[in-house]
């Protein structure tokens, strides 16, 4: 990207005018790098050239400020852009919501939720994921657990095996283990048809333990199933 600094830099020095895409890139490419300060540097530099900023611009500004964890100033800027004219797409309220999920805050997401449905935007699964999230670090694992089963059908919206990891996580804290839930999660993704991936796995032998985790893979026909007992052929 500083290549890429340096080529824009080049263009304007020889009164090249760079377009919207062209400023897009790099201040993608300094949100990446959690260098919020260098995304309004440059967000500055094009609205000097006349280049008016579009949704994608404001959203890289807002993950900017996510990635470098500084919520105020990514709420700052969903407003900006708001105010700018600019309307917020899922990928603008899904960032704004995992600045609430970071916080344990689900009402906040609600109410995220709440605003999209009103102005027509529908959420995806990551947003759920936040939702999940927020719940899980609340340690209410019931709530993570209710967004999955009530709110996302509503929603007309399909977990996918992040979402299920999620809520497997959640199910081992450090207070406590929820095995029972745990077991009806693992039975409802594979139901639906997604295949535990050894992240999964890793998740899970805490909650259940070896024997139960085997029996569990070998009672669903899932392959591989994992064993701390098993040993390489010598």
């Amino acid at each position: 990207f500083i290549v890429m600094e340096v080529w824009l830099q080049r263009m304007i020095a020889c009164n090249l005018r760079p377009n919207v895409r062209s400023y897009n890139l790099i201040l993608n490419g300094f949100a990446e790098l959690q260098r919020p300060k260098d995304v309004l540097k440059w967000m500055e530099n094009m609205v000097k050239a006349g280049v008016q900023p579009q949704l994608v611009t404001y959203n890289t500004v807002i993950k900017a400020f996510v990635k470098a964890k500084e919520p105020e100033e990514a709420k700052k800027w969903f407003h900006h852009m708001q105010q700018s004219g600019v309307v917020p797409n899922v990928m603008t309220y899904t960032s704004i919501a995992t600045l609430a999920a970071r916080a344990g805050d689900a009402e906040s997401v609600r109410k995220l939720m709440q605003e999209m449905a009103s102005k027509g935007v529908m959420p995806d699964a990551v947003t759920f994921g936040c939702w999940i999230q927020a719940h899980g670090q609340a340690r209410n694992l019931a709530g993570a657990i209710q967004v999955l089963q009530e709110r996302m059908p509503v929603a007309g919206v399909k977990p996918t095996a992040f979402t299920y990891l999620l809520l497997f996580r959640y199910c081992c804290t450090r207070a406590r283990r929820y095995p029972d839930e745990a077991e009806m999660l693992l039975r409802k993704m594979v139901a639906a048809g997604i295949p535990p991936h050894d992240e999964v796995k890793k998740v899970l032998k805490p909650v259940f333990g070896d024997a139960k985790l085997n029996a569990l893979w070998s009672e669903l026909r899932l392959p591989d199933p994992p064993s701390s007992q098993r040993r390489r052929p010598k």
